[in-house]
């Protein structure tokens, strides 16, 4: 802590918020990294502790230790002691055992699970889209720079919408653009996980909670500027991009989710924001949005998906939030369809179609008739024009429920709407009468 409030003094060459927050933090890191060499022979040190405590242990059956000897023994213990715990900390952090919270003095125990994480997260080989098996780094790189480079980036639409037209407005939501009160700054930091990964700059949120009495002011001055406006983000708008296996055994380059890990600068002003469109997006969203909105879970999304099987009516920051909005578009097209008579849903409903959304992934339930299917097929393209986005199309499933009793019509509908089906046994033991009447 000495060496954090000493480094955090030292000037430095730079004129906006962002900017001098970007520096002391460069500056902490190198130093603290200096700091951390001493620490790197930790098996050696614990050595010498035990070896030193050893001695005057066989000295004292000697003879008496004298006092200067009795103290410097009970010193070199604390010493071993703080050296332990540091060890121990480190396989946590090593392995990253989240549901350890007391005791987890098995250093043994974070040893082997770090090895076990280690290799888990080492990819051997990948399967390129030809089906050939790359291994080498480089082979692995390409591929994986090459899909994720066709895959993001700038979308642009290719058909223009009237947003005014679809879209209804939203009034006072004047509190999203209020200046940020220090009340707000501080639950930041007393809310932000501590054992997260951290960005380039190093740090997470563990570091912020114990050192915030240090770097609370030069936080402030960023909040206040990038409320303004005037907040020079590029010196902390980087991040490192972390694959995320979506399934125990991954195979291809889409058994991947890419995860960016930001700045703890950036990651706090992102926190921010969302605490603040969390309080209204709501308002601004359909009740079938779930995906990242607070007080809203999945068991709520399922329980209406069954609900509506059986017939019965039913009454992370900030780029989650941003991407829920940019997904609600998709309920509000299919809202004026379903006014309009082009889509017809299964039970008779009032208000909203009932489309389930939950982050990214989307359900649906219509009649098992190739008219409806290809309606919402030409919905799904026109948000795709209107919005840039792309659908990847090996990962649409359509699938009827009820096993055999839809496989003829099913592989006639799979050649006419030229999309890939898949066969699925999604059997439910209410829903078989329903589904026939919307099978035959």
């Amino acid at each position: 802590m000495d060496l954090v409030k000493e480094v955090w003094t030292w000037p430095v060459r730079s004129s906006s918020a962002a900017g001098i927050l970007s520096a002391k933090l460069k500056n902490l890191r190198y130093e603290l990294k200096r700091w951390g060499k001493s620490l790197s022979a930790i098996k050696q040190l614990i050595l010498k502790c035990n070896q030193a405590i050893l001695i005057l242990d066989q000295l004292e059956d000697e003879r008496e230790l004298s006092r200067p000897e009795f103290n410097f023994r009970n010193i070199v213990k604390e010493h071993l002691k703080a050296l332990m715990q540091s060890q121990s900390d480190y396989w946590k952090k090593r392995c990253t055992i989240r549901w350890i919270k007391l005791g987890g003095e098995n250093t043994k125990f974070f040893h082997s699970k770090a090895t076990e994480r280690y290799r888990h997260n080492v990819i051997a080989d990948i399967m390129d889209d030809d089906g050939n098996t790359l291994s080498t780094h480089s082979e692995k790189a390409n591929a994986f720079l090459h899909s994720f480079k066709n895959r993001m980036g700038v979308c642009r639409a290719t058909t223009p919408m009237d947003l005014g037209a679809v879209i209804q407005r939203v009034d006072n939501l004047d509190s999203l653009v209020t200046p940020f009160s220090d009340e707000e700054i501080d639950k930041i930091v007393q809310h932000m996980k501590p054992d997260r990964a951290p960005g380039p700059d190093g740090f997470n949120g563990l570091f912020l909670k114990k050192c915030w009495d240090i770097v609370r002011a030069d936080f402030i001055n960023l909040c206040h500027d990038f409320h303004c406006g005037k907040a020079s983000l590029q010196s902390i708008n980087g991040s490192f991009i972390t694959l995320v296996p979506k399934k125990h055994s991954p195979e291809t380059i889409n058994d991947f989710r890419p995860i960016s890990l930001t700045n703890t600068c950036l990651k706090f002003l992102t926190k921010l924001a969302a605490n603040r469109m969390q309080s209204e997006i709501k308002r601004t969203v359909h009740a079938n949005q779930y995906g990242f909105i607070q007080q809203r879970t999945i068991q709520d999304c399922l329980a209406w998906s069954f609900e509506f099987l059986r017939g019965v009516r039913q009454g992370d920051p900030q780029s989650p939030l941003l991407f829920v909005q940019g997904a609600d578009l998709l309920q509000t097209l299919v809202n004026i369809a379903y006014r309009e008579g082009i889509l017809v849903a299964p039970i008779p409903v009032e208000s909203d179609f009932p489309i389930i959304q939950y982050a990214d992934d989307t359900i649906i339930i219509l009649p098992a008739e190739k008219v409806q299917l290809a309606a919402f097929k030409n919905i799904l393209d026109q948000y795709a024009a209107f919005t840039g986005l792309k659908f990847l199309m090996p990962l649409y499933l359509l699938a009827p429920s009820g096993g055999e009793m839809c496989s003829a019509w099913w592989t006639s509908t799979e050649l006419s709407l030229n999309v890939p089906l898949e066969m699925m046994d999604f059997i439910f033991p209410y829903p078989h009468k329903l589904m026939e009447k919307c099978c035959s």
